[in-house]
């Protein structure tokens, strides 16, 4: 911190860029707001690299962090009425609404996905195989991801094969229509048409519906659609709606990723420990999206319990994907949730703990813990273990990847 502060760049300025960053791994939203505010107040090159700070910190989609940011530069006094329209000109970047009004206009206008490929892939299919019927959505879905595409899927010749999927196939199928329609916010609407009105309470396309949503409105914390999908869970919570809970949560904790908001949090817990295996699954999946790179010690501590305790394995492995997503980033603070997750006998416990070291560390090439996983690898006797051991190595080692062949041989 000290470094960048006292280095000069061009003319003699301070290298605000990299202050503001060191600022932000230090969670220290007041300190980044002062700067952004001497910036704006500043000559135009200075508010040039304000709106230049704003879009790398938002393109961290770090939610926690940016909006207490944004709270912090309201909370500034400022008198002129120019510095004030500079300052909403940053706050609506670091909102997102900039990037993603800019990202579907270039996204849409700019398609140059190519739909044959898709009809070549869908005339090998053999009718029968709905692995491979979904996948082949998905590859669309993929191909067409923030372009609001969707033409394929209502052309009146691919309609039918399209409906031809059922159950979790079909809660999928839907669910990718949040993949084209990323940042749409009309993408309720947009879903609607393809749930025809005879089926508009079948539940496996209502719980795709609310995944879709989900998807398509990532990290925005769009409270309207939070409160929509939080009035799903409180309508179905004694009911046997697996697909539609399994959808509401999982698209709460899309739309609040990275927040940190533990009222959404506890909201979510009534679902983890309800004994369902579906419902549960997708809560401890939501929690961990919500506090993506947050350690909050009773949380914390909470979950590694119910790992230890819970006898589903479709749960315990959602909550100990969950604790390696709080675990994102936070390196040493993380550790000693690790080892107890990697002290466990279950051998899904310690696949999360594996998992953990490697968000831990992510990129940071620590030799401590590339150290742990190499010998997780060679010796723990779980296959699923050692497979997520190796995959770590990979996010360790992610800004220097010419080095895993020679690691990993």
């Amino acid at each position: 911190m000290k470094a960048y502060v006292e280095k000069k760049i061009d003319n003699g300025l301070v290298d605000n860029l990299n202050i503001c960053m060191c600022y932000f791994r230090l969670g220290k939203f007041n300190e980044t707001a002062d700067v952004l505010v001497r910036l704006i107040s500043g000559e135009n090159r200075d508010f040039l690299i304000a709106l230049q700070i704003s879009s790398d910190l938002f393109e961290v989609r770090d939610a926690y962090f940016l909006e207490n940011l944004m709270n912090c530069l309201k909370a500034h006094s400022i008198e002129s009425l120019e510095v004030v329209d500079k300052r909403e000109k940053v706050l609506k970047i670091l909102s997102g609404s900039f990037n993603e009004n800019c990202s579907l206009k270039f996204l849409s206008q700019n398609n140059r996905a190519n739909k044959d490929t898709i009809s070549q892939i869908k005339s090998s299919w053999d009718g029968k195989n709905s692995i491979i019927h979904n996948a082949i959505l998905n590859s669309y879905a993929l191909m067409h991801a923030g372009t609001l595409d969707d033409t394929y899927f209502s052309d009146p010749t691919n309609k039918q094969w399209v409906g031809k999927s059922t159950h979790w196939a079909e809660f999928l199928s839907i669910g990718c229509l949040g993949t084209i329609h990323r940042n749409n916010t009309d993408v309720t609407q947009a879903i609607a048409g393809f749930i025809p009105a005879g089926q508009q309470n079948d539940k496996f396309k209502n719980g795709g519906k609310h995944y879709a949503i989900g998807l398509a409105l990532a990290g925005t914390k769009d409270t309207d659609k939070l409160n929509k999908l939080t009035d799903v869970l409180n309508d179905n919570a004694a009911s046997n709606n697996e697909p539609v809970v399994h959808g509401a949560c999982l698209g709460l904790g899309l739309i609040g990723y990275a927040s940190a908001d533990l009222t959404l949090v506890e909201r979510l817990k009534t679902f983890l420990y309800c004994e369902k295996a579906t419902i549960g699954e997708a809560a401890g999946y939501a929690i961990g999206l919500i506090m993506t790179g947050k350690i909050d010690d009773d949380l914390m501590n909470e979950l590694i319990r119910n790992c230890y305790e819970n006898t589903h394995e479709k749960i315990v492995r959602a909550i100990a994907l969950a604790i390696g997503l709080m675990c994102f980033n936070n390196e040493e603070q993380a550790d000693k949730y690790i080892n107890k997750l990697l002290e466990c006998k279950d051998q899904v416990v310690r696949y999360g703990g594996a998992l953990a070291i490697g968000m831990a560390y992510c990129g940071t090439r620590n030799n401590r813990a590339l150290k742990k996983l190499l010998s997780l690898t060679a010796s723990d006797v779980s296959d699923d273990v050692r497979r997520a051991s190796t995959m770590s190595i990979g996010y360790l080692m992610i800004n220097d990847y010419e080095q895993i062949f020679k690691m990993i041989s």
